[in-house]
């Protein structure tokens, strides 16, 4: 039996790795390319293509559990046809082999751009149901339908343990490539002027996600859980970011109708981007609680993310 794991390079898929291969469980990784997120690691790399089915089905076996992360991110909601093709029809052939070839457990990393917001105060729940038509980007769409195959899937059979997860937005340690707040933190530390804007996120610490997949994984469950952390404004996340650099930086705010008009020419800013921003909605994050989940205070995340970038500039 082994942990095979897609999406091995990307910024939480690394992570969960490195967890798993602590304790030294049996990890097979599926990717394209060794790169330096995962390269030197006590690890089987299996170097493919992770959506064909032939090398998926001859690298995943009866009794395996599956970590299924690879998948594709449309900041400019622009890619209809490959987020549709990828995150998908992609994890839909990676479902359906898992269930033919035996697999004790599928973990799927779902988002939580594919739950319906609330108009109203309330903590937003694990749904029971997905409505892909709620979601208007591309990716949301594409995340909402592979969502939904596997919510009916772990609520129609009982041979394949299925866990879904719904993560916020992720920062922290092993963001190699790096992702869009990885960049922000960069541009801080090379003392480039700060932009605030109207709204924040809600982020999630990236370790705090892969110690509960590392739960989940010798836990004997099939269910969902929503992964949130601290909700952060933009402005907030520069505030932390200078203290912990010890720098005195001016925070410059920009009114959102000027905001709306830099993005042609950000290449990571969109619609998607600002209404993500602009979301208030609130994560209920207790019944991953119960089963372990926690939470690292949000400015020691800060200073482990820092200590890694200026590692790895």
């Amino acid at each position: 039996m082994a942990y095979v794991i897609t999406g091995a390079t990307g910024h939480i898929g690394n992570t969960i790795v490195k967890e798993l291969v602590k304790e030294n469980f049996d990890v097979r990784v599926l990717v394209r390319r060794v790169d330096e997120s995962i390269k030197d690691l006590p690890v089987d790399y299996r170097i493919g293509d992770v959506f064909e089915e032939r090398f998926l089905s001859s690298n995943i076996n009866k009794g395996d559990t599956v970590i299924h992360l690879a998948g594709i991110i449309d900041i400019k909601n622009k890619l209809k046809e490959e987020t549709y093709r990828i995150n998908y029809l992609g994890t839909k052939l990676i479902s359906d082999i898992c269930l033919n070839k035996g697999v004790t457990k599928m973990i799927y990393f779902s988002s939580t751009d594919v739950l319906k917001k609330s108009d109203v105060n309330e903590f937003i729940k694990e749904p029971l149901s997905i409505n892909p038509d709620y979601c208007k980007s591309n990716y949301g769409y594409s995340k909402a339908l592979a969502t939904k195959y596997l919510l009916d899937l772990q609520q129609s059979q009982d041979k394949m343990k299925i866990v879904i997860l719904y993560p916020s937005a992720v920062i922290g340690i092993n963001d190699y490539k790096p992702s869009y707040v990885g960049k922000v933190v960069r541009d801080v530390i090379k003392n480039k002027p700060q932009f605030g804007v109207d709204g924040g996120y809600n982020f999630v610490d990236v370790e705090d996600i892969a110690k509960f997949t590392k739960i989940m994984c010798k836990s004997n469950i099939s269910d969902s859980f929503i992964l949130s952390g601290t909700q952060i404004s933009v402005s907030q996340l520069y505030k932390a970011l200078n203290k912990v650099l010890g720098k005195n930086k001016k925070i410059t705010n920009l009114p959102m109708w000027l905001v709306k008009l830099s993005i042609p020419f950000v290449p990571y800013l969109s619609k998607f981007t600002i209404d993500t921003l602009q979301d208030k909605s609130k994560y209920d994050c207790s019944k991953a609680m119960k089963y372990g989940y926690s939470i690292t205070p949000f400015i020691k995340t800060i200073e482990k993310t820092i200590d890694f970038h200026q590692k790895n500039m």
